[in-house]
């Protein structure tokens, strides 16, 4: 049997291990109940899990004895409440545990000693049972239960099973976007407990800790043979309350600086096959391309000298996706991007920090943004933000500081948004 448990939005002040709630965040609990029950939070949220994840789930158990807990709170905005509760209708593995307080009232525990202990069992140790974690933003692979279902005997109770290997994507507007390679052992998205009651009546499992550290205190069988999570980014997860107040582009943009540390991923990878309930939803691009689109697909080596690309007069909002290729010695910033404008003169004043584009003391220079880089293969982005009026008319790349790094770009795409930023 697999028992698994979502906290889903559970107002729990009182908690320390989540960033909205442990007060590094907010000075008072009313504050931190209007932002966990926010609607820019929890639509998100509801769409991922009701729509994406239990589909997912539900896949995955066929032919499997599945129960799911989600603990959510009494709280919880009425509309929000009622998804959870069709939810729950709809998918008969669900086990809807609605919570006064922030501890949930219904565990995996719970069901398993209902299930093994209820004298219904022959006597002597229950079968052994499987107990895994799953946040309301994530999803597990179609064949979850099945890639866990080997390590779930009597004799690895205590242990817990890790699937090292899966994607991790930035959800936007319904899809999922920056499709990356993600190696995470020990990621709390379905790690595994391994349990069992022994005949007189006690229970053998792992012990808890920080899943991240779970092979401190416990044997964990690793297998990253196959995709075993998905892991989903947005801009309203907890984690990004350490960022500070951003709009959501620049939130993107910060995320998908963090992502640039895993690879890029491509259909070759399986992950359609793996999660097919969104095969259809899943983009191997940065973002959503909803506007001019310009590429510049030739092997270039860069030097101290700017190779000069013309452009169709792009303004407001325009990303650089560039694909690098640099030598060990690469370091950070070793390549910049300068920039022409159609408009004003080669002095045009920009804040530097809404518009992402500094002004160089040296002329040879001028308007530049640094492009990120690292020893490698990489994909790097350079986004920047033009107030209205200005006008992009071409741009440069070139090495920067180490001169003796070889650099090669085989790729630039250039993004020009829909929306506009004003001054």
């Amino acid at each position: 049997m697999f028992i698994g448990h979502t906290r889903f939005s559970l107002f729990d002040p009182n908690s320390g291990g989540w960033r909205a709630s442990n007060g590094s965040r907010f000075s008072t609990v009313e504050e931190y109940q209007a932002y966990l029950f926010a609607d820019e939070r929890l639509d998100p949220r509801c769409e991922i899990f009701v729509n994406h994840s239990l589909p997912q789930l539900a896949l995955a158990a066929e032919n499997f004895d599945v129960a799911h807990v989600v603990s959510y709170s009494a709280h919880l905005p009425e509309k929000h409440q009622r998804i959870l509760e069709e939810a729950g209708q709809s998918f008969p593995f669900l086990v809807l545990d609605r919570c006064e307080g922030g501890t949930p009232t219904i565990t995996p525990l719970t069901i398993a000693r209902n299930e093994f202990r209820s004298g219904e069992q022959p006597a002597g140790a229950s079968p052994a049972f499987a107990i895994y974690r799953l946040d309301d933003d994530d999803l597990l692979p179609v064949d979850f239960f099945e890639q866990m279902t080997p390590y779930v005997r009597p004799e690895n109770a205590g242990m817990m099973v890790s699937l090292g290997e899966g994607a991790t994507a930035l959800y936007i507007n319904g899809a999922y976007y920056n499709v990356r390679q993600c190696y995470a052992p020990m990621i709390a998205i379905g790690l595994l407990s391994i349990c069992q009651f022994q005949a007189n009546g006690d229970l053998i499992q792992p012990r808890g800790h920080a899943h991240n550290f779970s092979d401190r205190k416990n044997p964990v069988i690793l297998d990253s043979r196959k995709p075993g999570f998905l892991w989903t980014r947005h801009a309203s997860q907890d984690t990004s309350l350490g960022w500070g107040e951003r709009d959501n582009d620049d939130m993107h943009d910060v995320i998908r600086r963090y992502m640039d540390k895993y690879p890029a991923a491509s259909p070759d990878n399986g992950f359609g096959d793996a999660f097919p309930v969104i095969a259809d939803k899943l983009f191997y691009q940065p973002e959503p391309l909803n506007g001019r689109v310009e590429r510049f697909q030739r092997e270039l080596v860069l030097s101290r000298d700017p190779i000069r690309f013309e452009v169709a007069d792009l303004e407001g909002a325009i990303t650089f996706a560039l694909h690098l290729n640099c030598s060990e010695g690469a370091t950070e910033n070793n390549a910049v991007m300068t920039f022409e404008f159609a408009d004003g003169p080669a002095e045009l004043a920009l804040d530097p920090r809404a518009s992402k584009v500094s002004l160089s003391t040296d002329p040879a220079i001028g308007h530049y943004a640094y492009i990120p880089t690292a020893p490698g293969s990489t994909e790097q982005r350079v986004s920047i933000k033009l107030p209205e009026g200005v006008r992009l008319r071409a741009f440069g790349i070139q090495r920067f500081r180490r001169h003796e790094t070889r650099i090669a770009v085989s790729d630039i795409l250039v993004h020009e948004h829909l929306q506009k930023v004003a001054n």
